[in-house]
């Protein structure tokens, strides 16, 4: 605001002093004189009413600014219209003013449609200026109405101008200049702190699978431990079953197995089967008592003695034989076979056949797998001990 304001007065002092170089040229003719002050005192007016409007404007607004562009060209062009002879450096000098005023008047960027209007205005005008000069000039003004000191004013205002536009635009370009490196200073700034960013991303991307790994292991440790405290559960229950089934008789070590059989899982009626000859004798049972004294023979049972490993049917067959209830007959899940053998004999002493309403666990099956050998050793042990004890009885009646 401050340069256009500086430049409005000083065109306003130029048309003053204009003015004064019409009125103290002594030998122009009066008609001359009247000719210049019919165009020069009503731009004068209007440039008073633009610098007023300048001045007390805050911001000025563009086309204030194109206004006060225009009444340095339009009056140049009226006269050098209607004077003679012809001065054709006018209309070209009215161009460059225009190009140069709009430099420093416009904003290049937000305001360049106003830039182009002021010097499309001056192109169309002193265009029409040359064309029409001919025919409109009446005003042999000669040099009689040009002063000295209009002329100095005319190029001091220039050179002030001009140095006026190249500060202008040097600073507009410093700034950029500025901008431009803090921008880039900035950029590198955020493209340090972007890969800085990432580097951490990838540290906490890295320390987060390290603790989901450690998580997971520590899952899998518990899991394992878990599995390790429910196999020593199971088998120090069994282990108790055989320390004290030495004070009970075999069939009543079998019921309290089979009841084990039945807190563990959930059990709908199983089977204790002892070897008898090329048959089962069956001598206890879950649900089903009214069986318990039967013999049998079956391939299957033969072959999971023979197997020696545990044993899971399913789905069950149909007409798989189920305990009933007062309202209801349970289906059972799976059909799970245990055969006991002896590590010393290698042979299978016992056997139990579970109904169950769940099928068992991989895990269930792999601590099972380790009480078959232990209690088909026991049996066998407490089979031999009995064998013994009824050889020595007979001995003894003989």
């Amino acid at each position: 605001m401050r340069t256009t304001r500086l430049v409005a007065w000083l065109i306003l002092l130029s048309k003053l002093l204009s003015i004064g170089s019409v009125l103290s040229a002594g030998h122009a003719p009066p008609e001359v004189k009247k000719a210049f002050l019919m165009i020069r005192l009503p731009d004068l007016a209007v440039n008073v009413l633009i610098v007023l409007l300048i001045q007390f404007s805050s911001p000025i607004s563009p086309i204030l600014r194109l206004l006060l562009l225009l009444s340095v060209i339009l009056v140049v062009i009226v006269e050098s219209t209607l004077t003679r002879p012809l001065h054709g450096w006018a209309f070209s000098w009215v161009n460059f003013a225009a190009v140069i005023g709009s430099l420093l008047a416009f904003e290049p960027i937000r305001e360049r449609k106003y830039a182009y209007t002021g010097i499309g205005i001056t192109l169309i005008l002193s265009m029409m200026g040359l064309l029409l000069h001919p025919y409109l000039s009446y005003i042999n003004a000669g040099d009689s109405i040009q002063s000295l000191g209009r002329f100095i004013l005319i190029t001091l205002a220039v050179g002030v101008v001009g140095i006026l536009t190249f500060d202008h635009y040097a600073k507009t370009f410093g700034d950029a200049t500025t901008f431009s490196d803090q921008l880039e200073r900035s950029l590198s700034i955020q493209q340090s702190l972007s890969d800085e960013a990432l580097r951490q991303k990838s540290i906490a991307e890295q320390r987060q699978a390290e603790a989901e790994a450690a998580l997971a292991e520590i899952a899998r440790l518990r899991e394992a431990e878990h599995r390790r405290l429910e196999q020593q559960r199971v088998l120090i229950q069994y282990e108790t079953l055989m320390r004290e089934g030495y004070l009970q008789d075999l069939s009543r070590f079998a019921q309290r197995v089979m009841e084990t059989f039945g807190r563990e899982h959930l059990l709908l009626g199983g089977f204790f089967y002892a070897r008898e000859g090329n048959g089962w004798r069956i001598v206890a049972a879950y649900a089903f008592p009214e069986d318990i004294g039967g013999f049998i023979q079956s391939g299957l049972l033969d072959m999971v003695a023979k197997l020696k490993q545990s044993h899971v049917i399913t789905p069950v067959p149909s007409g798989t034989k189920c305990p009933k209830a007062s309202l209801h007959v349970p289906q059972a899940k799976a059909i799970f076979y245990l055969p006991f053998y002896s590590e010393a004999s290698g042979e299978t002493v016992a056997l139990v056949e579970l109904l169950l309403a769940q099928s068992v666990s991989k895990e269930m099956r792999e601590v099972y797998e380790q009480i078959l050998p232990r209690i088909g050793t026991y049996l066998w042990m407490r089979l031999q001990q009995e064998g013994n004890a009824t050889e020595r009885t007979a001995q003894n009646l003989i």
